[in-house]
């Protein structure tokens, strides 16, 4: 095995050439694992490190990421394809002074951290910040995820977006004109589609309000003279 996983994921995903085999796909399962495993590894050490110089009580750590990982489960690789489970149901873990022990089980957002994390520090969030701080309590809510990079069935890339309460998510293609929902209760796999329930009408009601109310994107101004060493600093760009 060799190379780097896009070339295959884009065959995979885009292009539609084939699948892998259950070797190649336990293959690529047992890769991933490996790099959590390292991850751990690394986490431990900071954590000892912490302990070591008597901060780890007055230290609050966050763990949380930034998407999950497809193998195939719907039939593409690696993550931006789609929003089902696999790719947007990622962990978010919250420890230190002033935090509450416990599980909750209601939803969060990724723009709930930012205002979580001004509470946290005594900071005062930005009034204008979208999401919600976590610590006030739980709370019902439709959680929105997006994606601009959905594949349509012809390989060309469409916009995705999904709303999501504590049981059923609604997906919806725009373009395609196209939607499904499924009970995450009873159907964790997303595997049997439920769009003609009334829950799917509710969800598409709440994606709707969305769309009225989020704001705009901000505008593109000038160059970030530094954006090439950021991206390479995070590892996004290499060195052919």
């Amino acid at each position: 095995a060799s190379g780097w996983i896009r070339d295959i994921a884009n065959k995979v995903n885009w292009s539609k050439e084939g699948q892998l085999t259950p070797t190649e796909l336990a293959y690529t399962q047992a890769l991933y694992d490996a790099e959590i495993r390292a991850w751990d590894r690394a986490f431990a050490r900071l954590l000892a490190a912490l302990d070591a110089r008597g901060l780890r009580d007055r230290t609050t750590i966050l763990v949380t990421a930034d998407h999950g990982e497809e193998f195939q489960e719907h039939g593409d690789l690696t993550h931006g394809s789609h929003l089902y489970q696999e790719t947007i149901a990622v962990p978010l873990v919250i420890v230190g002074p002033g935090v509450p022990k416990g599980e909750r089980t209601d939803l969060a957002q990724g723009i709930d951290l930012a205002p979580t994390i001004a509470q946290l520090l005594g900071l005062p969030a930005p009034t204008d910040l979208p999401g919600r701080n976590l610590l006030a309590g739980p709370r019902a809510v439709v959680a929105v995820t997006e994606t601009a990079r959905g594949i349509a069935p012809d390989g060309s890339p469409t916009p995705l977006v999904a709303g999501q309460d504590d049981r059923w998510k609604r997906i919806e293609t725009p373009a395609l004109g196209r939607t499904e929902t499924f009970d995450l209760t009873n159907d964790p796999g997303e595997r049997d589609d439920r769009r003609d329930g009334p829950e799917g009408t509710a969800l598409a009601a709440a994606l709707q309000r969305w769309r009225a109310t989020v704001p705009a994107a901000p505008p593109r101004a000038g160059r970030d003279p530094s954006l090439r060493e950021k991206l390479e600093a995070l590892g996004y760009l290499r060195d052919e």
